[in-house]
């Protein structure tokens, strides 16, 4: 297969996570690595967050201000978009870094990228756990997905790109898998998934700071509201046929349960 474009986002000050992605990808020669410059929200002056950033619509949707990391990182993604279509690569694999491998990432040169990640249909393909889907896909090893948790390991191809890229100011969470399938972007992943996130390490910690999660429902709009309880629904229904793949947790470097 041919050498894999990845973009692994890292703030310029975090070098101890560059030398700890660099240690934990080096076996894969297939990856073809670049970091990209992440976007440090509490950097970011007041004017240019209005400038790029649509706090309104934001409201609407979560009922919430997002927190200067949670922008950043919204950015910091659509960076690694920009980046993909300066490039003549189809797809690319987006990381963050601070994540922990559950599976040899050897076993991505057995999928076909070309069918999967076909240009025709935007496609994101996620390679972490924590998914909700619908059926399987021909090939056993990818299922269709109807919403998701987490923005730390995924491909997206340009089209998918493109289409996320046409929101010319973002309002929305980079893990806000439910926008994008409006923009007609479809989701699929990796089952049994392969990358987790590595919370609460000693070496790393969080850059994403926040005291606010999810959602309050008082202050959004009507249409969000009956969109999150139709989601939420959804979920419910789907966990109860067994169609969720949840994550096992990686604290401290230690899987637990």
């Amino acid at each position: 297969m041919n050498r894999i474009q990845t973009y692994i986002i890292n703030l310029e000050k975090s070098v101890v996570r560059k030398e700890y992605m660099n240690d934990l990808l080096r076996a894969y020669s297939f990856l073809d690595i670049h970091y990209v410059k992440g976007v440090e929200g509490k950097k970011l002056s007041e004017s240019e967050i209005s400038e790029r950033f649509d706090k309104d619509r934001c409201l609407k949707r979560y009922g919430r201000a997002l927190s200067l990391g949670e922008i950043g990182c919204t950015f910091s993604h659509r960076e690694c978009y920009e980046k993909l279509l300066s490039t003549s690569s189809d797809y690319a694999l987006i990381l963050e870094d601070d994540i922990h491998l559950m599976r040899d990432l050897s076993e991505l040169q057995s999928l076909s990228f070309d069918n999967i990640l076909d240009n025709s249909k935007p496609t994101i393909l996620f390679l972490s756990g924590d998914y909700w889907y619908l059926n399987h896909e021909r090939q056993q090893s990818v299922v269709s997905v109807f919403s998701a948790v987490g923005s730390y390991a995924y491909f997206i191809n340009r089209a998918a790109a493109k289409c996320i890229l046409s929101i010319k100011r973002p309002y929305y969470t980079a893990d806000d898998w439910m926008v994008y399938k409006t923009l007609g972007v479809r989701l699929k992943a990796v089952r049994p998934y392969l990358i987790d996130a590595n919370v609460d390490m000693d070496l790393l910690g969080s850059d994403v700071l926040q005291d606010q999660w999810g959602i309050n429902r008082k202050l959004m709009s009507c249409k969000n509201v009956l969109e999150s309880y139709t989601t939420a629904l959804m979920k419910r229904v789907l966990s109860g046929i067994g169609h969720f793949e949840s994550k096992i947790r990686v604290i401290n470097n230690k899987v637990v349960s």
